[in-house]
């Protein structure tokens, strides 16, 4: 990530650290000579799917990218890399009784892994353009547990995410 801040405090840099104390993960790769690190990565945490998503193609965009800045969270990991193109991840801080949105700059050569039952969306930037691979363990799930909708709280992911993450410390 080239930039990580609180929306909050969109004028004060944190440091990724912020984001790993979430479980989120990131690399950094160089889109042009990707393929071994990608392939090390996929063998080291079970990911055996990919696809690619490129927004230019993506009929009826404006509603599909509104779906995408909806606070949600998923039952499975979430896991990006971004070839072109760029956005923001935001993902919801809830550590000590906090509150807050912790935006992270997704950009070209970014690969995020989001942890199952984390709270976040994605919200295009200015450009309105990304091209990302999707990555997934077994069968592709996405599914997006929409949390003004659904009971996300009961959900068995949320519920270990909060166990072992949110963990009071």
């Amino acid at each position: 990530m080239s930039r990580a801040f609180y929306l909050d405090e969109p004028d004060k840099d944190v440091s990724m650290d912020e984001a790993k104390a979430l479980g989120v993960l990131h690399w950094k790769l160089d889109v042009d000579n990707y393929a071994a690190k990608l392939s090390e990565i996929k063998a080291e945490r079970g990911y055996n799917y990919e696809d690619m998503v490129d927004s230019s193609k993506i009929p009826d965009f404006p509603a599909k990218v509104a779906t995408f800045a909806k606070e949600h969270l998923h039952d499975d990991e979430e896991i990006r890399f971004c070839l072109d193109g760029s956005g923001f991840f935001d993902v919801r801080d809830q550590r000590n009784g906090a509150d807050k949105w912790l935006r992270l700059v997704f950009a070209k050569g970014d690969m995020i892994v989001l942890p199952a039952g984390i709270y976040h969306r994605f919200v295009v930037d200015e450009t309105g353009f990304f091209k990302v691979l999707r990555l997934f363990c077994g069968e592709p799930v996405w599914t997006a547990h929409n949390r003004e909708l659904t009971d996300t709280e009961t959900r068995p992911a949320r519920a270990k995410y909060v166990a072992v993450t949110l963990k009071p410390e």
